[in-house]
C-alpha cells in the first residue's frame, strides 16, 4: 500500500528549539543537582523525544511500532536557547528552518513576537500562562 503523502513532503526536517527560562538560571532544585531552569527543559526534552524528526513521522495510518522504531533512528534535531535574544547564528537558523517548533517552559520571550511576524512557527507548552501569551500575540500580529 502506497503512503498517501509524497516522499518529498516526508523529507522536511522539523527543528525544535527548547527555550530556557533565564530568571530560573543559577537557582537550584531541592536536591541541588540541577539548576531550576533545567527541570522544565528536561520535560521539554522528554516530550521532544516522542515527537517526529521530520514530517514523514506524522503520516496517519503508519503502525505505531514502526513509527517508534523510526524515531529511535532519526532523533529530532534541537537547540537550547535562552529567553534572552538568541545569538546571531541561532537567529539565522530560527528564521530559515523549514518547520520550526519552539518548546517554551517558562514565560513567552519577547523575541518570539518578532519571529512570528517574519514566519510561521509552532509553539508547544504545558503552561497556561504561555498559552494565553501566545493567543495575545496571535491577536496582536493578526494571525488567523
Amino acid at each position: 500500500m502506497k503512503d498517501p503523502i509524497p516522499s518529498a513532503v516526508e523529507s522536511i526536517p522539523i527543528r525544535y528549539f527548547l527555550v530556557e527560562h533565564a530568571s530560573l538560571r543559577n537557582q537550584v532544585t531541592t536536591l541541588h543537582l540541577l539548576d531550576a531552569a533545567e527541570v522544565p527543559l528536561l520535560r521539554c526534552l522528554m516530550t521532544m523525544l516522542l515527537m517526529p524528526a521530520e514530517t514523514g513521522g506524522m503520516v496517519p495510518g503508519r503502525p505505531p511500532f514502526a513509527a517508534a522504531v523510526t524515531r529511535l533512528h532519526r532523533l529530532p534535531v534541537f537547540r537550547k536557547v535562552s529567553d534572552d535574544t538568541p545569538p546571531r547564528n541561532y537567529w539565522v537558523e530560527l528564521e530559515s528552518a523549514p518547520l520550526l517548533i519552539l518548546m517554551v517552559a517558562g514565560a513567552l520571550p519577547e523575541w518570539i513576537g518578532t519571529l512570528a511576524e517574519r514566519r510561521d512557527i509552532g509553539i508547544l507548552t504545558q503552561s497556561e500562562r504561555v498559552l494565553e501569551a501566545v493567543n495575545d500575540l496571535a491577536l496582536r500580529i493578526r494571525i488567523p
